[in-house]
């Protein structure tokens, strides 16, 4: 489902989201301006024509999140002729990255940091602490959830509480 508020991002607007929209650059966000999620191009993103972000990663065939890439990974509205068609381009684009030396050099080849993969994994242990409790967490919500929440900056009591969590777990 795809209105005409989600076809009408403005590039040149700054947001303070950070987590990239999954429906925007699939199939199209439905909530438009109005979504927690951030619509602009990124570090890790090239636009297309129709305003989607397509995945770095994958227009240098290095995606390993495949079908659960926040990104685009379609290249039929991208311009004929980039640096993305041909061995060449994409090796010269990753020697600019590596010369250029900035932030968007290291965010373009290192791994996206809303996935985790950069920290540490926690032991896991036999039994959970709340073993045999009654307790359901806040309104429903694991303190995993809770903490993971908090860290995206929403309250779970927030009417966009779900929709952010189902973004993070990728639904």
């Amino acid at each position: 489902m795809e209105t005409e508020a989600s076809n009408s991002t403005s590039f040149g607007r700054r947001s303070n989201r950070v987590v990239p929209c999954r429906f925007h650059n699939h199939n199209g966000c439905f909530k438009g301006v109005n979504c927690t999620f951030s619509h602009e191009p990124d570090s890790r993103s090239y636009p297309d024509q129709t305003g989607r972000n397509v995945c770095l990663f994958f227009l240098r065939d290095k995606c390993k999140y495949d079908n659960k890439c926040v990104y685009s990974h379609s290249k039929e509205h991208l311009p004929a002729g980039g640096w993305w068609e041909t061995d060449e381009g994409k090796q010269q684009f990753e020697a600019s990255l590596v010369a250029g030396g900035s932030g968007a050099a290291a965010a373009a080849t290192t791994s996206r940091p809303w996935t985790g993969a950069g920290r540490p994994k926690k032991p896991m242990r036999r039994f959970s602490n709340d073993y045999m409790s009654d307790d359901e967490g806040v309104l429903g919500y694991s303190s995993r959830d809770v903490n993971e929440l908090l860290s995206q900056g929403v309250k779970p009591w927030d009417d966009d509480a779900d929709d952010v969590m189902g973004a993070i777990s990728g639904y």
